[in-house]
Parts: structure tokens; C-alpha cells; sequence
């Protein structure tokens, strides 16, 4: 790891620094201290996963479904989503459309996934 250069020629990094205090019940200054930097390290990843979400919908609009112009809906049916929407098993159908896929669970939720996302695909 690179550490960058310090002002002064006798300053040193500190990696880690391990402080132990006799004191042991759970409301003393050091164990308070430590929640307060864990909520902060939590609170910063959450502003940061929003950040990234925010910025790829603002990249890629969120297009709607067209279907398809035959009369007959095609979709296959009992087919397993993963990872799991909610619970062991999600279990629905899955739409064909001109511009992607829906997956219709049969407790009403839906995926879509347009074709313009997929950037791999394996049969």
C-alpha cells in the first residue's frame, strides 16, 4: 500500500491502533466512541451505493415494455427467479415482449428486463 508523502521527515502513518480501557461496562467512552465510527463507515457505504444507483439511472432511462403484435401472448410458465424476490422459492411466468422480458410472480410482482441491458448471454 502507498502511503503519500509527509511535510515532515520524522512523521509516520498509523495503520492501526488498538486501545483497551479496564472499564467494562458497555456504556464507557471507548466502546460509544467505536458504534459512533461503525454508524459512520455504514452511513458512508449507504451514501455511496445511492450515489452509483443514481448515477446508472440517470445514464440509462427506464424504457417500458413493448408486446408483441401477435395476438397470442407468449410466455413460459412455473419458472424460478434468481436470486429470490421474497421468500425460498419465487416461483411466476415469464413474458416475452419486442423489447425485453417480464417476470410475473404469482403474487403479482413483476421483473422487467430490457434487452438493452443484457450484455451477456448464455444458452
Amino acid at each position: 500500500m502507498q502511503y503519500p508523502a509527509l511535510p515532515e521527515d520524522n512523521a509516520i502513518w498509523v495503520r492501526e491502533l488498538t486501545m483497551k480501557t479496564k472499564s467494562s461496562s458497555s456504556n464507557n467512552r471507548l466502546s460509544v466512541a467505536c458504534k459512533q465510527i461503525k454508524e459512520c463507515l455504514k452511513q458512508l457505504k449507504t451514501q455511496e451505493t445511492e450515489a452509483d444507483v443514481k448515477a446508472l439511472q440517470g445514464e440509462k432511462e427506464l424504457e417500458a415494455l413493448v408486446p408483441l403484435k401477435s395476438a397470442r401472448k407468449e410466455q413460459l410458465e412455473n419458472l424460478c427467479i434468481r436470486p429470490n424476490l421474497v421468500g425460498k422459492k419465487t416461483i411466476g411466468n415469464l413474458e416475452i415482449h419486442q423489447n425485453g422480458v417480464r417476470f410475473v410472480t404469482h403474487q403479482g410482482n413483476k421483473v422487467d428486463i430490457c434487452f438493452s441491458n443484457v450484455k451477456h448471454c448464455f444458452f
